[in-house]
């Protein structure tokens, strides 16, 4: 399976863990035990995320998802690593989701981009890109050097290893 720099991605993806507290919990039980529950299993998919267990990861942010669907974090997370797994419809349909509660993640939309290209979708993830890119020149933050030079001079994205390889020449 083909690198999609979701791995770069993820952890942009993946915010503080007392984020998740501070949103409203689901009316199905105690306020503290669902906010317990989903920061539990966010903390998990997070480590799963970093020991490149993606299949753990995928569980633990369902989890997420299921608990507390109105938090885009939990629906980012997991369409990151839906892209890790090759599961492109389902992390497109994740990804969109994130998109759709907060227009503004600029990770959410460049993973969506990532899922689109490699669906074929390549007007939809070029509309991303651009945005992401643009988002990027307004935020001059160093972390997204990386990724705007790839889209520019390279046009695709790069496991960090070729793209080492690949600049040194």
């Amino acid at each position: 399976m083909k690198f999609f720099g979701a791995l770069f991605l993820v952890t942009a993806t993946l915010l503080p863990y007392p984020a998740l507290a501070t949103q409203n919990a689901s009316p199905s039980g105690p306020p503290g035990s669902i906010n317990d529950q989903v920061q539990a299993a966010y903390r998990a998919g997070a480590t799963a995320v970093a020991n490149n267990d993606f299949k753990t990861a995928e569980t633990q942010f369902e989890t997420v998802v299921r608990l507390m669907p109105q938090i885009e974090e939990g629906h980012s997370a997991l369409g990151a690593v839906l892209i890790s797994l090759g599961k492109l419809p389902a992390a497109i349909q994740e990804l969109e989701k994130a998109v759709s509660l907060k227009p503004g993640d600029m990770s959410a939309k460049a993973n969506l981009a990532l899922a689109y290209q490699e669906t074929g979708s390549n007007q939809k993830a070029i509309i991303l890109f651009k945005e992401v890119e643009s988002a990027e020149r307004q935020n001059p933050d160093p972390s997204h050097c990386l990724r705007r030079f790839q889209w520019r001079t390279l046009g695709r994205w790069l496991p960090p290893a070729k793209f080492r390889q690949r600049s040194k020449r």
